[in-house]
């Protein structure tokens, strides 16, 4: 439902399909409440997901857990790591 991220998902598909053959990893998190936002349900943001094409993993977060733990702010907050899996950008 987010417009901003509607905004940002056609670049996202392209930064996925520049650096995935690179060896860059990309996988996208839903933790939106879906009663409170039932346009994100997972059948919702399945379909999205197809639609635009996300050539990375697309999981749901029903119990915010992920989200909490990675103390996401916004939608969508994003996160870099390092090959040694240490957080190196979040915003």
């Amino acid at each position: 439902h987010c417009p901003f991220v509607k905004h940002v998902n056609s670049e996202l598909v392209r930064l996925a399909n520049q650096y995935m053959p690179k060896g860059i990893s990309f996988i996208a998190i839903s933790s939106n409440d879906v009663e409170n936002y039932p346009d994100d349900s997972p059948e919702k943001m399945k379909e999205n997901a197809r639609l635009q094409g996300y050539p990375f993993p697309y999981l749901y977060d029903a119990s915010q857990e992920v989200a909490r733990s990675y103390q996401a702010a916004c939608t969508p907050d994003f996160y870099l790591f390092d090959d040694k899996l240490d957080l190196v950008y979040r915003g």
